[in-house]
């Protein structure tokens, strides 16, 4: 079966939760905010406390075995710190990474990150 991980869990995170469990795939999220941690695993979600930049953290949500590290948080220094320890420890997972603006893409591509969401270009299509 295939393992996700989801780096952070607001809104993004979590419709691509949602997304997840339509296609029946087994998904572990890593969040830092406790409320939300509690909230999650009394759902019965797999939920990890943590920064998900921290290795022992991406252990535990199973980055070993994952095929998919997606990484929602809009913070661009954290979601890169997150792309980059991802990928030294995942070499053959999908990493797809949300950033806002077009130079943090172009530095998540140089950290590893296989798929991109550009905000700014994604509101760009949308205007049009």
């Amino acid at each position: 079966m295939r393992h996700v991980i989801i780096a952070g869990f607001g809104p993004v995170g979590r419709v691509l939760a949602d997304a997840l469990v339509e296609m029946g795939m087994s998904f572990t999220v890593i969040e830092v905010n406790g409320r939300t941690v509690r909230n999650q695993r009394s759902l019965g979600r797999s939920v990890i406390h943590g920064a998900a930049s921290d290795p022992a953290v991406l252990a535990s949500a199973g980055i070993g075995y994952a095929s998919a590290v997606v990484i929602t948080m809009p913070d661009p220094t954290t979601a890169l710190r997150v792309c980059e320890a991802a990928r030294s420890l995942a070499p053959t997972a999908v990493i797809a990474i949300r950033t806002c603006l077009l130079r943090d893409a172009i530095q998540a591509k140089q950290l590893g990150a296989d798929i991109t969401v550009v905000e700014e270009m994604e509101a760009a299509r949308g205007m049009t």
